[in-house]
């Protein structure tokens, strides 16, 4: 299984550089979400999270904050945005798991 660093991760916004691909790092897995660019795509509502660890954003159902967006990780989250991530992290397994999220020793 492929591991991805965020910089890495960093490039699956569905660029040419890599076929279009987008991925989206939730719980320490990284998802192949190319199969709705509807949803994901460029322009689309959910695209800001693509290529990076959304699990903050999702946790917290804050999808437009840039700064909630570049956190990484979920340690940080209550429990209720513990359990609207694992809502969100059941809804993901119809896509393809295509690597894990090396975790960040930074804080």
């Amino acid at each position: 299984s492929t591991e991805f660093d965020l910089k890495e991760l960093s490039k699956y916004k569905g660029g040419k550089d890599v076929q279009g691909k987008l991925y989206i790092g939730l719980k320490g897995k990284v998802y192949d979400v190319s199969s709705k660019p509807d949803l994901y795509g460029p322009q689309a509502k959910y695209h800001p999270l693509t290529g990076r660890d959304a699990s903050s954003a999702l946790g917290k159902m804050l999808l437009e904050d840039q700064k909630i967006l570049s956190q990484s990780g979920h340690s940080h989250l209550n429990q209720e945005e513990l359990e609207i991530l694992d809502q969100w992290v059941d809804r993901f397994s119809n896509y393809p798991v295509v690597g894990t999220l090396k975790t960040s020793s930074k804080l």
